[in-house]
Formats: C-alpha cells, structure tokens, sequence
C-alpha cells in the first residue's frame, strides 16, 4: 500500500480535523448541535504540512491550557464566600467565614 502524501481534496463546506490525540483525521462541519463528521483516515495518511501543523497547534495550545488552569487555580483559592439575600449566609460555616477573628478587629478613630 503507498501512502500519497497529496492534500486530501475538501469538499465544499468541509474541513479537516485531528482526532484521538493525533491517531486520525476526519471530515468536519458545522458546530456545536448541528455538527456532521465523516471518517478521513489514519493520521500517517495527512500531508506532512498538515502534521506539522497539528504538532505547531498542539504545543501552542497546551501552553494555552496550562495557562488557564493555573489561572483558574489562584482564582479558586482566592474566591470569597458570596452572601445570599440581603447580607445573610445561609449557612454557619459560611457566617464563620465572612466575620472577622477576634485579633482581627480593631478601632477606628473618626
């Protein structure tokens, strides 16, 4: 069997898109409910630039990935407890949460 290293030919409306972390490729359009897909083949099968270009993407947008869940990260840690109706929390722990410690409490000259 050869492999011809021509660019699959798209037909109108269709793209191509990378599958199972590299390990095939298949016909794509449309998005989010009104997607349509088609079997394309085995990744091995794609034009070497168009490999080259999943592997460009692929490191691109792990370092994307990697940036926002640290960002989610510090902003978990950092979120305060939310109050519920007019300035009352709901539960005990949260009402521990939102007064401040005793050594926290000082006095303001006006």
């Amino acid at each position: 069997m050869t492999v011809s290293n021509a660019a699959p030919i798209a037909p109108a409306g269709w793209r191509v898109e990378v599958t199972r972390r590299g390990k095939y490729w298949t016909w794509r359009r449309g998005s989010a409910g009104n997607r349509q897909c088609r079997y394309g083949g085995k990744f091995e099968t794609l034009p070497t630039e168009r490999q080259m270009a999943y592997a460009r993407n692929r490191r691109t947008h792990s370092r994307t990935k990697r940036k926002r869940k640290a960002a989610q990260a510090v902003t978990a840690q950092t979120q305060r407890v939310t109050y519920h109706g007019r300035g009352r929390a709901t539960d005990i722990a949260e009402r521990v949460a939102l007064l401040p410690a005793s050594e926290d409490v000082f006095d303001v000259e006006r």
